[in-house]
């Protein structure tokens, strides 16, 4: 046999199974197959999934490297496929396998959907250099948990009506993982849409480091919080950064959650709200940037017809706020009554005083920042 001929022979043979194959197993077997057979390739490699529905009886775990530390790249193309009722999982317990092992993977997974999953639709606990773009996530408990992913793109990615979470950009599950150890740093995040069920966390960045979410919007029936922000107990989570966020439906209890700690500084900006809402429900310390909250709705069938905050520690609160370049409702500074909650544990910070800059320091609160003509 030729040279030629014999490689072409041998990639036949290696390669995951072929559409005369797929009929001999169901869905589960099929992709089970296509994962355990990139698992083998010395440096991994990439699969096309079939443009249909699989329904699935179990979750499929996903390619591991089985205590292989030579780096491998999984690139999973869903080609259009739908995944149904299951999901695709991460089944490692320990942060030494999560951190020591699987962190020597990257993955590219991409055009597809995760349709109804009982538990978790996408469970990844361990990657870096990663790509997830083009996916869906409709009806599941939680439909993405990425933890202790490092250095991640993630563009166009939709949660429609999860039961419990939407995304999930955080920590990793498992004996030995905690906060100082399982984060997720750098990633960013680019254009997602929730379409909400009302009662799920939408989008959670917990305890992240060195995160950017960019063209966020928030409609359908809502969500608990559209956006949740926890760095509590985490001094790491030095900073967090969320542009772009149009807001297209009133939401449960509020538009973004911000839970700040040490000298944290987190940056909400270039805000098109449709719907009044509380816009930062904000606890912790550090500080709070809101810049360019580009029009203030009034809309009086809503439980908040505008725009509100909440400064939630009372007068002893040591959070600071900082609103820049934000539209005001009847040319009202940030510092009136009218745009905050005030109920039991609340209050409204302080104004600066003339030369107060915004550090962890000195009882004065609140400042604003106009460069805008009003």
């Amino acid at each position: 046999m030729q040279p030629q001929a014999q490689a072409s022979y041998a990639a036949q043979f290696e390669a995951p199974m072929e559409a005369d194959a797929y009929t001999k197993l169901n869905d589960n077997e099929y992709i089970d197959s296509c994962f355990r057979w990139l698992e083998k390739k010395t440096t991994g490699g990439s699969v096309k999934l079939q443009a249909k529905e699989y329904i699935l009886t179990k979750d499929v775990i996903l390619p591991q490297m089985i205590k292989n530390t030579v780096r491998k790249k999984f690139l999973i193309d869903m080609n259009g496929a739908k995944i149904l009722n299951f999901g695709f999982v991460d089944t490692a317990s320990t942060w030494t396998t999560i951190h020591n092992v699987n962190t020597f993977r990257s993955f590219t997974i991409r055009n597809g959907e995760f349709n109804g999953a009982k538990q978790t639709a996408l469970k990844i606990q361990g990657c870096q250099m990663n790509s997830f773009e083009n996916l869906v996530f409709a009806g599941c408990k939680t439909g993405g948990y990425f933890g202790l992913c490092l250095q991640t793109q993630m563009n166009l990615i939709e949660e429609n009506q999860c039961r419990d979470t939407g995304l999930y950009i955080g920590l990793a599950q498992g004996k030995g993982c905690d906060a100082s150890n399982s984060q997720s740093n750098n990633v960013t995040l680019t254009t997602f849409r929730s379409f909400g069920a009302g009662n799920a966390m939408a989008l959670i960045a917990d305890q992240v480091s060195g995160c950017r979410f960019v063209n966020l919007t928030n409609e359908g029936a809502g969500s608990k919080y559209f956006l949740y922000v926890n760095g509590k107990n985490s001094n790491w989570m030095k900073s967090f950064i969320a542009q772009d966020l149009h807001i297209e439906t009133e939401n449960r209890v509020a538009c973004i959650y911000a839970y700040l700690d040490g000298y944290a500084r987190f940056t909400f900006e270039n805000i098109w709200a449709q719907h009044g809402n509380i816009l930062v429900d904000g606890y912790g310390t550090g500080t709070i940037y809101v810049n360019d909250i580009v029009y203030q709705p009034n809309i009086p069938s809503d439980k908040y017809p505008t725009l509100k905050c909440k400064n939630n520690g009372g007068e002893s609160s040591p959070l600071w706020w900082q609103f820049t370049d934000c539209t005001r409702y009847g040319g009202k500074p940030f510092k009136d009554p009218f745009y905050w909650i005030l109920q039991t544990g609340t209050s409204i910070p302080k104004p600066f005083t003339d030369g107060q800059v915004s550090t962890n320091f000195g009882n004065n609160r609140l400042k604003e920042v106009i460069q805008i003509k009003e």
